[in-house]
């Protein structure tokens, strides 16, 4: 619902810039290359800064942005809040559960995170420290195996790695549908109800 709102602001906004200039005298505005240019030109105007206050960290726009910002930033809000429910959810009820049904679960999630690891592009210094946290968290003698796991999920989360967590051909994906799991997806309804 909330993406249908912000929908809903981003089209009024093109729908207003696209009236405004349907109704100067341009002859070229009629057709899809007018509806295209008066669609953008509605963002452009709503964006725009008079002056700004504040210093970097906390700049607050003056004029139609600050309205517009205020309005994105409580739907981006409430859309983050909703995904974070739904990971929180799919990750304790679905993921980790699965993964701690396998034998020397910490273990063999390990090496598939460090495999992922070799064979994903990025710079050697974040592949570096992802890989010292994944060696830290398996080496940890204190924690439990489902600490453990809990702490590889969490990395490979941050990462947005889903990927390993979920997906038919995947260590995770696998290990859902051999526990007999017919969620072979991320949840698609919302477990917080909030509408």
């Amino acid at each position: 619902m909330w993406w249908m709102a912000r929908l809903a602001v981003e089209g009024g906004v093109g729908i207003g810039g696209y009236a405004a200039l349907a109704a100067t005298d341009v002859t070229w505005f009629d057709g899809p290359l007018g509806w295209i240019i008066g669609g953008l030109t509605g963002p452009v105007v709503v964006r725009s800064r008079v002056i700004t206050l504040g210093k970097e960290s906390d700049e607050k726009p003056v004029g139609l942005a600050y309205f517009y910002d205020a309005i994105r930033t409580f739907f981006e809000g409430r859309i983050d809040r909703i995904g974070a429910a739904r990971d929180a959810f799919w990750l304790e009820g679905d993921v980790i559960p699965t993964l701690l049904k396998r034998k020397e679960p910490s273990r063999t999630f390990g090496r598939e995170v460090l495999a992922y690891l070799r064979g994903r592009k990025m710079s050697s210094d974040s592949r570096a420290r992802i890989q010292a946290k994944v060696l830290t968290t398996l080496e940890d003698q204190a924690s439990s195996e489902q600490a453990k796991v809990e702490v590889l999920v969490q990395i490979v989360h941050e990462m947005g790695a889903f990927e390993l967590l979920v997906g038919p051909n995947t260590p995770g994906g696998t290990a859902l549908a051999a526990s007999g799991s017919d969620q072979q997806a991320r949840p698609t309804e919302d477990p917080t109800k909030d509408g």
